[in-house]
């Protein structure tokens, strides 16, 4: 992770990717936090890409 600010955030998520998560993080010599800002920073990235991305439709 980054130099940047940080705050707790609580969400609720499934007892099956809790586990993969920690699994990855110990393969990958991550924190949890880290695992889970780098994921959530490529799931935005690349939803905010699709938006931006003309259609089809639009040709």
């Amino acid at each position: 992770m980054s130099d940047e600010e940080v705050k707790q955030f609580n969400v609720y998520v499934p007892v099956g990717l809790i586990k993969q998560v920690k699994h990855h993080a110990i393969e990958t010599g991550q924190s949890l936090s880290a695992v889970v800002t780098d994921a959530l920073r490529v799931y935005l990235d690349d939803t905010h890409g699709q938006r931006q991305q003309p259609s089809d439709k639009e040709s």
